[in-house]
């Protein structure tokens, strides 16, 4: 009997497989949750980068009104279009990585190879699409095909499996470096356009302000109560009160040219800065979003390296910024509700 014969099909399942071997199922799901936890969340920022287009074009359209300032031009519409496609592109791109996690996820427990393959096909051309939003001259990313046809080639069905896991999460890290490179390009368009949305949202509240409109109490009465004043309302709605009595009765005087152009009250003067103080702040919160959002695919990134190295995983620093990114979040929120308030 040829002993050799014999043992050689074993030898090569050993040999295939070894690379292999120190893959853990287990860090995959691992991986998937933290995955779809960034992705969770940078859905949710979506909605804060998108707030500021329309009121962007509404203080323009203030300003003309009251200033003598041209009307909206093409040229600053077709800027927010390209904004706004830039933002859906995103969108759809962490959409779509969503659910290339949750099949990786999948992948651990049973044969979703097929399934993977079509959520990263799908993460690719939505990559491609924000690639161009985004102004991008990287390559397209190409579509992939018979994700591990290895398997059914001799392996045994738990190598097969670690086999299957680590050429997905090959597959996934590398359109993680390309998101993260997007999200440069995202942020740094951003930030521009932030400065001159800032600008218009300011001098558009300002010139409300110097109507008459909004009233400084709500102001006072919030700052007042923060420094511990137990019962300052009454006292702060009798002065503003009057103060806008007369500052208005001053307006209408002015703007019937019965008067001359009445100054801006300490009041009011106030709250215009505080105003500006708060847009200022909304504005970094959601630059700081993004930027934690690129941070968190950093980190998973980096977590692909060490599960398709063997390593155990830690998510400590992920878990960090994923908090980080549920604290700006709640942020962003708190301070929109009370711009409606």
């Amino acid at each position: 009997m040829n002993t050799w014969k014999i043992l050689w099909p074993a030898l090569l399942i050993v040999t295939f497989s070894s690379g292999c071997s120190n893959i853990d199922p287990k860090d995959a799901v691992k991986l998937a949750s933290s995955g779809q936890s960034v992705t969770s969340a940078a859905n949710l920022s979506y909605q804060s980068s998108r707030d500021g287009l329309n009121k962007y074009l509404e203080s323009e359209a203030i300003s003309a009104a009251f200033l003598d300032r041209p009307d909206v031009g093409d040229e600053t519409v077709t800027s927010i279009m390209e904004i706004s496609r830039q933002l859906e592109a995103r969108k759809d791109v962490f959409n779509q990585l969503g659910a290339t996690y949750k099949t990786f996820g999948e992948l651990a427990s049973y044969d979703a190879a097929k399934e993977v393959e079509d959520k990263i096909n799908g993460l690719s051309g939505a990559l491609n699409e924000y690639a161009k939003a985004t102004g991008s001259t990287a390559g397209p990313i190409s579509t992939v095909t018979n994700l591990v046809v290895s398997k059914g080639g001799g392996l045994i069905a738990s190598e097969a499996q670690k086999d299957q896991l680590k050429e997905a999460s090959t597959l996934i890290r590398v359109r993680l470096v390309s998101l993260s490179q997007f999200l440069v390009r995202d942020v740094e368009r951003l930030k521009r356009y932030k400065s001159e949305e800032l600008k218009a949202r300011a001098r558009a509240t300002g010139i409300f302000i110097g109507e008459g409109l909004g009233d400084p109490g709500q102001m006072a009465t919030g700052y007042l109560t923060d420094a511990g004043f137990s019962s300052p309302s009454d006292g702060v709605g009798y002065w503003t009160t009057e103060v806008r009595k007369a500052y208005i009765a001053s307006v209408l005087k002015y703007r019937s040219n019965k008067g001359p152009k009445p100054d801006l009250p300490p009041a009011y003067e106030a709250m215009r800065k505080y105003v500006a103080i708060r847009l200022k702040s909304q504005a970094e919160v959601q630059l700081s979003l993004l930027d934690e959002i690129r941070s968190s695919v950093d980190k998973l990134t980096g977590l692909h390296v060490d599960f398709e190295a063997g390593t155990p995983l830690s998510a400590a620093s992920l878990t960090q910024s994923i908090m980080q990114l549920q604290e700006l979040l709640k942020e962003y929120e708190a301070a929109r509700l009370q711009d409606k308030a």
